[in-house]
């Protein structure tokens, strides 16, 4: 499967960090990436070579 050639964007922002304009805590946001990208870097983990350019 070419993961690259499939429709729609490959990119997703999965954290997001900041210092709090008025406190100056620092605060941070994480989410799961979405299930296209999670099933890719699953099957890169299980097999590296297999998703590579050919």
């Amino acid at each position: 499967m070419n993961w690259f050639r499939r429709k729609g964007l490959f990119l997703a922002s999965v954290g997001l960090e900041f210092d709090h304009p008025v406190t100056g805590e620092k605060m941070r946001f994480d989410i799961e990436p979405p299930a296209k990208i999670r099933k890719y870097l699953e099957e890169k983990e299980r097999d590296p070579g297999h998703l590579e350019e050919t």
